[in-house]
């Protein structure tokens, strides 16, 4: 691991405890999110079956595995190499 993998590395953690600390109160079944991708709206909620979310899904897992929706990529599964990159548009 390079220097700057290792900094991305830090920098994801802190993010995630930073978002952990935010949501920890909260269960997640009292979470709804709505997406819009490629011009489709998708409604989700927090939970634990099959077609709700979990709290430590990632998007790449959501967007593929939840929605069904196989265009992004999933390698290494943690992040490090970029395959799993979703693009996100502010409207």
């Amino acid at each position: 691991m390079d220097w700057e993998e290792w900094l991305n590395k830090i920098a994801r953690r802190e993010m995630l405890e930073k978002v952990n600390e935010q949501t920890r109160d909260k269960s997640e079944e009292d979470k709804h999110i709505s997406l819009i991708i490629n011009g489709n709206q998708y409604s989700l909620e927090g939970g634990h079956e099959s077609y709700q979310i979990k709290q430590s899904d990632t998007l790449a897992h959501t967007l593929r595995e939840t929605l069904g929706l196989k265009g992004t990529k999933v390698s290494r599964d943690d992040g490090t190499c970029g395959s799993c990159t979703v693009i996100c548009l502010a409207s």
